[in-house]
């Protein structure tokens, strides 16, 4: 009889607790949700693969990476982990003997970020991904960034150099009405003014460059000068 009790009690134990885990699955199935989504952990891989109309575009899979078609593939790829059991994010191709990822996250608006042993800054993959399949390390990346700051810093010298050429040669009709009076020399001016107003060109009398096509607009003048009165 006492031993009838005591496996009746164990069996009400057992079911209590059944009916326990029952109840706190259905009120916190979510939550579980949430931790089994946890424990599984999460894959994605980037990679870049060239489309036939919109050119070379990045693409990502959960596969894993044997499953990837590498003969489709252009350069390394980025593989996104997270979870307890699952290895850290990391780069795989030639890119791997350059770069190396110190971290990953996910932010819910712009998706996955990493962050390169070798820049400070956290990258969104698909920007780390061009970063590590177009140069072979940081120092080529700034040496790059370096080259494109000098050409902006030489283009923007030439931009202010026609913009001087411009002003100064629109100053140089306006400033002798009686020498630009012909119906050719008002249809140069409105083009200028054109030029000038539409495309904003803007340039100080202060500059180097305005000075310098002034005297040459100038000497151009006084050259002419020469030879009409050498052919007189």
């Amino acid at each position: 009889m006492s031993s009838f009790l005591f496996v009746s009690f164990w069996a009400l134990v057992v079911l209590s607790v059944l009916a326990l885990v029952s109840v706190l699955v259905l009120l916190f199935k979510d939550e579980w949700r949430k931790f089994f989504r946890w424990l599984k952990g999460f894959r994605k891989i980037y990679y870049r693969q060239h489309h036939p109309c919109y050119g070379l575009q990045v693409y990502s899979c959960p596969n894993r990476l044997r499953a990837i078609d590498w003969s489709c593939v252009d350069g390394s790829v980025i593989e996104i982990n997270r979870g307890p059991f699952r290895r850290r994010s990391a780069i795989y191709g030639p890119a791997a003997d350059f770069w190396r990822i110190a971290g990953s996250w996910r932010r819910e608006q712009t998706g996955d970020w990493v962050c390169l042993e070798q820049v400070l800054q956290g990258l969104k993959v698909e920007v780390a991904l061009q970063f590590i399949n177009t140069y072979p390390s940081l120092q080529a990346m700034l040496d790059r960034i370096d080259e494109l700051g000098r050409e902006r810093l030489d283009d923007k010298a030439k931009i202010q150099e026609l913009s001087a050429a411009i002003c100064a040669l629109y100053k140089q009709i306006i400033s002798d009405r009686q020498r630009y009076r012909g119906a050719v020399a008002l249809e140069l001016r409105h083009d200028l003014e054109t030029i000038i107003n539409e495309a904003n060109v803007s340039a100080s009398s202060k500059w180097t460059f305005f000075e310098t096509w002034e005297k040459r607009f100038e000497q151009n003048r006084d050259l002419r000068k020469k030879v009409s009165r050498g052919q007189d």
